[in-house]
């Protein structure tokens, strides 16, 4: 397994495409069949979450997330 890329992603929540980054994430999953390959796309959704998470915590400088 690689190590986690910390870099910023191209749409952040505070975008106002982030909703649609969200429904285009959600049509891949439901057009994805295979089980593998499922599971390659929810951990990649998952990295996907953790560098948004990390983004807030840098850009807005949070000391702890609720």
């Amino acid at each position: 397994m690689d190590s986690l890329d910390f870099t910023d992603p191209v749409v952040n929540p505070d975008n106002l495409l982030y909703r649609l980054k969200i429904v285009i994430e959600n049509l891949q999953t439901i057009f994805t069949f295979d089980d593998t390959s499922k599971i390659q796309l929810a951990v990649k959704q998952a990295e996907e979450r953790l560098r948004e998470i990390n983004y807030l915590i840098k850009h807005y400088k949070l000391d702890r997330v609720n």
